[in-house]
């Protein structure tokens, strides 16, 4: 039985008692089944044992196509031979050891697993006639960026071995990788990287194109996903827009309307790519595209003070232009990764607020790119991007508006 499309951090009781229904949810290389898990066995050999598998099964779907573990539900044999196993119950585990098993995975993912992936998203699901139950979902982000390689010490009869390995999920199976497997998807991955820079590229050729004045950009994109998941409706957008994370990230910034995207007066229309507002007025150009690209562009100075730039609408935009993807990645399902930009074009000799005096370069800055995944912090990216603009400019320190910064 195919599972619903629902996303798994919407599940409720219902969505579980689906599993069962005939024909039953059948394992595969996107969905493990587990009646338990024993990563806090009181016993060590269990435990270790317990520890290396989980650490086997994330590394596994994160080289594969990422998908979910499904901790509480059980399994049996298929109808036909060699068939995939399938759900045959929903016990759930004791809520009050759902919270404990959920923190050890991510404690063992970050210390064992060599890359880790995108931060695993979890979801515990009550059971509905398992009084005091939950099935703990983790939900395992494909690697868009590296292999995940389990480094642990493996429990081999009476002895612990260190181990070194990479495995992928295969079906409903989790398969050591081979040496020309291994160099294969590295070489893969790495002409992925290679593509989202080379687009990153493009969209600075586009925005050194625009008109007007003194200009801040944001640019981000998605590392990997070939599928396109961003709607192009504009009212779903504006619903993300809407209740975007800024508000909580930066509460102290929100008394400018300039610094949201959605205050803006952006009238978002359908385009090749996606969706586009262009505002030749205020200089304003926001693009979301399919496959989940962000471009946020606007000038920074007035009609009334053509030659100052105003940096705190520069903080502004690059602060907004991170929440953007992070809403996308939360609600979309983009990538997890992305490869963010940002910069400043047609600056020179623009006196940036009292702080700065003028900026003495050529027309076109452009700040450090980055891999931002939907846990990254914002504010510490924000000031990376403030101080590397402070050193360019000869300052030792970024600009004071602390609201941004952590």
């Amino acid at each position: 039985m195919p599972l619903s499309r629902k996303p798994y951090r919407d599940w409720q009781p219902a969505d579980l008692a689906e599993l069962l229904k005939d024909p039953p949810a059948e394992e595969g290389a996107r969905l493990d089944f587990k009646r338990q898990c024993n990563v806090l066995h009181d016993k060590p050999e269990a435990k270790d044992k317990a520890r290396y598998d989980i650490l086997k099964d994330v590394a596994a779907m994160a080289n594969g196509t990422g998908g979910a573990l499904l901790i509480g539900v059980a399994d049996a044999e298929g109808e036909e031979p060699g068939s995939p196993p399938v759900a045959s119950e929903v016990i759930g585990i004791p809520k009050a050891k759902a919270a404990d098993i959920e923190k050890s995975i991510k404690s063992l993912v970050d210390a064992h697993l060599h890359v880790r992936p995108a931060a695993l998203r979890c979801k515990r699901v009550p059971v509905l006639e398992g009084e005091g139950h939950e099935v703990l979902i983790v939900e395992v982000p494909q690697n868009t960026y590296s292999l995940s390689m389990v480094s642990y010490n493996r429990p081999i009869g009476n002895r612990k071995v260190p181990v070194n390995e990479f495995w992928v999920r295969r079906g409903s199976d989790n398969r050591l990788m081979t040496i020309d497997e291994i160099q294969y998807e590295f070489d893969r991955l790495a002409h992925v990287r290679d593509a989202a820079t080379d687009e990153l590229g493009k969209i600075h050729s586009e925005l050194v194109e625009l008109r007007g004045g003194p200009l801040a950009w944001f640019a981000a994109v998605p590392v990997g996903r070939v599928v396109d998941h961003v709607p192009v409706d504009p009212e779903t957008i504006y619903a993300v827009l809407k209740n975007s994370r800024f508000s909580k990230v930066f509460p102290d910034a929100c008394n400018g309307d300039y610094l949201t995207p959605m205050v803006d007066g952006c009238k978002l229309e359908p385009s090749l790519h996606g969706l586009i507002c262009e505002r030749q007025d205020s200089g304003v150009r926001l693009e979301i595209r399919r496959n989940g690209t962000v471009i946020y562009a606007r000038r920074v100075n007035s009609d009334e003070h053509p030659y100052n730039i105003m940096i705190k609408m520069v903080y502004g935009i690059w602060s907004s232009g991170l929440c953007i993807v992070q809403d996308l990645q939360t609600n979309c399902d983009i990538s997890s990764s992305v490869v963010a930009e940002v910069g400043l074009f047609r600056c020179h000799d623009k006196n940036v607020d009292t702080y700065y005096s003028y900026i003495p370069h050529d027309e076109k800055i452009s700040l450090d790119r980055v891999t931002l995944d939907e846990t990254s912090n914002i504010r510490q990216t924000m000031h990376r991007w403030a101080t590397r603009l402070a050193n360019l400019l000869k300052k030792p320190e970024p600009n004071p508006f602390p609201m941004f910064f952590p």
